[in-house]
């Protein structure tokens, strides 16, 4: 599903990214969440719903609230929320920003991956929360989904909760409420069975442009505890193999010079991605269950540049 403001350019890209579902076959399974009934009715004949949890005021104040407040934080919370809440009816997900550009379709792939959560790829740190996959699985999954959206909704509605999870914090709070950092420390947190908020909420109540009068986070010992969380968490990883079906181990013309550093993978990686039908990617244990979540590579889920060998390509940093 996608989820879309009122604004023209938001629905301009939603209509492109439900045109771009019909040309994979996906265009019957789509569904808009938007935030009121006014924005559904520019879908006429589409799968559109709006709920009454899409924020239209800001709730507190706090660095971010106060700096960085626009449709994007409105949908934080609903959109993990709602995510979790379709799971829990049976049903196989992907929660999707509308900045992205459907090659094929993931779903043959994804269900290869033996895995009830699949992410994608975000360098440096883990993961990018522009796409999600989830299907019914442990409960530890569907714990790591209300987790993502829990501290979503707590940091923007109450800042100085913060207090209790960092020891050095002091007001006024940035109290990041950004869905994706979160997701980076939920995910360290699920795998290590460590909660952490080290790098969602710590890393920001530290010094930063917007808040110049806290303490240097480099000198700080929840530095180097977060640098060893993440190097745990990459260690606790294992390679299963997976199909993606619409490959056939040959690269479009102009893909073979071409290269980049992909850190997910210790390795470099054509520009276009890989075109090998049969490909490991990074799972991870989920708790005492036998789940898994996946870190999708990039012919399932891919940060741009864009190749047609990608099922699903993200242009980050598009507005929508």
């Amino acid at each position: 599903f996608f989820a879309t403001g009122p604004d023209h350019t938001s629905v301009l890209m939603t209509k492109n990214a439900l045109a771009m579902l019909r040309t994979v076959g996906l265009g019957k399974h789509a569904l808009v969440l938007a935030d009121s009934d006014d924005t559904c009715s520019a879908f006429a004949g589409g799968r559109c719903v709006w709920s009454s949890r899409v924020l239209r005021e800001k709730p507190a104040d706090s660095i971010t609230n106060n700096k960085f407040w626009d449709w994007r934080f409105k949908f934080y919370y609903v959109k993990k929320a709602y995510l979790s809440r379709l799971v829990a009816g049976g049903f196989s997900v992907i929660q999707a920003d509308t900045d992205t550009v459907w090659s094929h379709d993931p779903f043959p792939a994804l269900r290869t991956m033996g895995a009830s959560l699949v992410v994608m790829r975000e360098y440096p740190t883990i993961a990018n929360a522009g796409l999600i996959y989830a299907r019914p699985g442990s409960v530890e999954a569907r714990d790591l989904l209300d987790e993502v959206a829990w501290r979503v909704q707590l940091f923007q509605h109450y800042p100085e909760a913060v207090r209790r999870v960092v020891h050095f914090a002091s007001p006024p709070y940035y109290a990041n409420s950004d869905d994706q950092t979160i997701l980076d420390d939920v995910l360290v947190s699920a795998v290590l069975r460590n909660r952490t908020f080290l790098g969602s909420t710590a890393r920001f109540e530290a010094s930063t442009r917007y808040k110049p009068a806290g303490p240097k986070w480099d000198l700080l010992p929840d530095a180097r505890l977060l640098r060893a969380a993440r190097v745990a968490f990459w260690r606790a990883a294992r390679y299963p193999g997976m199909t993606i079906p619409w490959l056939n181990g040959t690269l479009p013309d102009g893909c073979g010079g071409q290269r980049y550093a992909d850190g997910a993978f210790g390795a470099t990686t054509a520009r276009c991605g890989r075109a090998s039908r049969v490909q490991s990617f990074p799972a991870f244990g989920l708790g005492s269950s036998s789940d898994l979540v996946g870190i999708a590579p990039r012919a399932l889920f891919a940060l741009m540049p864009y190749s047609d060998l990608n099922a699903v390509t993200h242009l980050t940093a598009a507005r929508g």
